[in-house]
Parts: C-alpha cells; structure tokens; sequence
C-alpha cells in the first residue's frame, strides 16, 4: 500500500514537517509531489493522499486551494490535511478539509503545527515564534502521527475509517473579508537591484503564481497575479528583490532549532 503526499512549502518548514510525518510512520510508504510540479502524477495508484501547507493570512494559499480544485475528483479516496502555522492559524485547516471534501475524498485526519513565523510583516514587527513548536505542540503532533499510523493500519486490515470534519471559526472569516487587499498584509510593489541580480531566473521558475517574467534580462512583475507569498523575495540567493516596505529581513529557510526538532 502506497501513499502520496502533495505539499506547498514557500521556505521549507512544511516540507521539513512532512518528513517528520513519513519518517514516523510504519504502515505505508509515503511519495512525495510539491504541488508547483505541474506533472501531476496519477492518484489511482495510492491509497491515501496528504496535502500540506502553510497558513497564509489566517487560510491556505491561494495556490493551493486552486490546485486541489484541479486535481481529478475520486469518490471516498482517504486523505489527511496538515499545515504548518506561525503566530495564527485562523480557518487554514478547515478550510484544506473542506477543499478535499468538494472533490468527493474521505477526511480522516488533520493537524495544524505551529512552526516559526515566515510571514516579513509577522517578522518586522519582532513576532517571530521562533521556539515553534514547544513541548506540549511537539507532543500533540506525534500524537497525531500515531493516530494517523494507526487508521492506515486498520485500512490495510480492511476496516472501513470514519469521516472527520474541521469547524470553522466565523471570527476569522469575517477578519479575512475586512482585510483582504489591505496593504498591510501585502508584500508591495516589487523591484530588482540590477547591480545585485545574477540573472538566475530562481525567482520566475519557484513563483506559483506565474507572476514573474523576464524583460531585457531583468525580472519584472505582474502586481494584478501576485498573491504576496514572499517566495520570490525569501529565496532570491543575493537578495536582489525588494519592495518599498520589505528590504532587509528575510526568512529563506528553517531556523536550527526547528531543524533540530523535527529531525528525523
């Protein structure tokens, strides 16, 4: 019995959080497939599918919930949703299982891990999170693990798992809807150093939103399809990428102590 993992890691805090998943688990072998792959492989194969992300202003990424509409519906295929989270999960995983459901698979677990803070706006303002997760979170989550490891058992011996369902909280969904296109959670107008630009083309090929080209070997940017991710900006290797608002903190990858946490 096979399983596959669709995942969505701007920094690489849920890719590392998913590892730390399929490292405990006994009862399946887990693939992995980063959902800016476009190649998506084919489904039928597996008997049960994670989807793993990161909690964008209080809700999954735009992307994501894009991607999982897009995905061939499969009546009663088993899955699980996790996302990694820094200050405030909001509705994020209820609003993953809900996804899920739309496409006519069986939820039969979730868990929201709180992870150090990736968010520039969290960051700049000295909210970091950066002891996520503590003792009691580290414990919940292999809790988690153990449950989950123990459903794929029990499918494996042909016992049939009940559906669970995540309740939303009508708070953040009302804080979502008055904040949406405020400028405070937005990255700002993008620009590039052209003294600092290696001309890697990194940051058009990791951008989900396909919000980057290329004009006289330079990036630019599409304002109008930029969902403020921060990936481009995060992951540019000499940091040429800047906005009026965000020039010098950055977060490109998971701090050590999260590292030495999840290893696995």
């Amino acid at each position: 019995m096979k399983g596959l993992i669709f995942y969505f890691s701007g920094t690489g805090t849920t890719k590392l959080a998913a590892d730390y998943i399929v490292s405990k688990i006994n009862n399946i072998d887990f693939d992995f497939h980063d959902m800016n792959n476009k190649n998506i492989p084919d489904i039928k194969q597996y008997t049960i599918l994670g989807f793993a992300t990161y909690a964008q202003f209080f809700s999954p990424p735009k992307y994501v919930e894009n991607f999982i509409e897009s995905i061939n519906k499969e009546d009663k295929k088993y899955v699980f949703v996790f996302n990694t989270y820094g200050l405030i999960n909001g509705n994020t995983l209820s609003i993953l299982g809900d996804s899920v459901k739309e496409r006519g698979y069986k939820l039969i677990a979730g868990f929201a891990l709180n992870t150090p803070e990736s968010s520039l706006i969290m960051i700049k303002y000295k909210i970091t999170s950066e002891n996520a997760p503590n003792e009691k979170e580290l414990i919940k989550f292999n809790e988690f693990i153990r449950d989950l490891d123990k459903k794929v058992n029990e499918i494996n011996r042909g016992i049939e798992i009940k559906e669970i369902s995540i309740k939303k909280k009508r708070v953040f969904t009302v804080v979502k809807k008055l904040l949406s296109g405020n400028s405070l959670v937005s990255i700002g107008e993008k620009h590039v150093n052209k003294d600092k630009c290696i001309k890697c083309k990194m940051c058009q090929e990791k951008c989900p939103y396909e919000a980057i080209y290329f004009e006289h070997e330079y990036p630019k940017f599409d304002e109008k399809k930029c969902e403020s991710c921060f990936i481009c900006y995060n992951n540019c290797p000499t940091q040429a990428i800047y906005s009026n608002k965000h020039k010098s903190v950055r977060y490109r990858k998971p701090n050590d102590k999260v590292i030495k946490k999840l290893k696995h």
